[in-house]
């Protein structure tokens, strides 16, 4: 059957000797802490045979909701190249070739992360998509493995709550539209807005921080969404001071959690996609995806940084 190439390309330069990155990204068991797909589901079954550095070393996953498969090594140039055959049984059953290439730099060492791999021709309109997903997911993999190599560890912990009953609750904040590489600073500047306005006394009795995303475009990596607070009374002064308030009425919502720096957050929210997807549950239509910020950067260390994230479902 024709199918249509799907190539993806991403690249991270770490602080690290280029024997020091090949030796750690060799041994299967060291990708457990910085898996963009395992740190998903931390309990996925992993295997594995061989040993590293030689051909046939292998490690294989059965996950609940990350799906099965398997990676073989199938190509090594000491300190430059790592190859892999890389098969999915489940979801879907599909078949990729992988690289890392290793190059010293002045500053350590920059590691590109390479696959090609092919959609059926029918499925021909999911590409753009499907690499804007697959470029997003090496780049959480590669800040993972840069900060774990660079510090000695990884400052990002997921976990599945469940769907769970939530309360009704009022809210005002600030909708926008911008890319999303620009929302660290947006939502910054949101915040430090709002902030001001509760320092002013125009917003009463605010409790926890949230943000609404109401769509995300993965193809112009754009995203229209609200940061605000909750409060206890419905807003009556929003519109004046340029605002959107409203009330989001009581429903069951997919709750996953997340501990760390908001670097890392979409480890949390990829894993709650991954597990509305596996588990076929179904969105509800008129309350969109939010996060509640239990703790807030500033008041905390970054790595205890509390965020809960919501998917209403039916």
């Amino acid at each position: 059957m024709f199918s249509i190439p799907l190539i993806i390309s991403k690249s991270i330069e770490i602080n690290k000797p280029a024997p020091e990155v090949f030796d750690y990204l060799s041994d299967f068991k060291n990708w457990q802490t910085w898996s963009p797909w395992i740190c998903m589901e931390p309990s996925c079954p992993v295997s594995f045979e061989g040993n590293p550095t030689e051909l046939g070393h292998r490690q294989s996953w059965d996950g609940k909701f990350i799906g099965s498969g398997t990676m073989s090594l199938i190509k090594i140039i000491p300190n430059k190249v790592l190859s892999y055959d890389l098969r999915f049984l489940k979801p879907w059953k599909s078949e990729s070739k992988t690289q890392f290439v290793f190059e010293e730099t002045s500053a350590g060492t920059k590691v590109t992360w390479n696959m090609q791999g092919s959609l059926p021709f029918f499925l021909f309109f999911f590409k753009k998509m499907m690499t804007a997903l697959i470029t997003m997911d090496y780049d959480r993999g590669l800040n993972m493995l840069k900060e774990v190599l660079e510090t000695g560890s990884t400052t990002t912990k997921t976990s599945y709550d469940g769907v769970t009953s939530q309360d009704s609750f009022h809210y005002v904040g600030i909708r926008r539209t911008c890319k999303m590489d620009d929302m660290p600073s947006s939502m910054e500047e949101d915040f430090q807005t709002l902030n001001k306005l509760i320092e002013d006394g125009k917003i009463k009795s605010p409790k926890l921080g949230l943000s609404f995303y109401h769509k995300y475009d993965f193809v112009k990596s754009e995203c229209d969404y609200t940061s605000g607070y909750i409060i206890e009374e419905p807003a009556i002064n929003s519109t004046e001071l340029n605002l959107v308030s409203g009330t989001v009425k009581s429903h069951k919502g997919l709750k996953v959690k997340h501990l760390g720096p908001y670097k890392h957050l979409g480890n949390a929210w990829t894993a709650a996609q991954t597990i509305m997807r596996s588990q076929k549950m179904k969105c509800q239509k008129g309350i969109h995806p939010y996060e509640i910020y239990r703790s807030m950067p500033g008041k905390v260390l970054d790595t205890e940084i509390e965020t809960d994230i919501y998917i209403p479902v039916k």
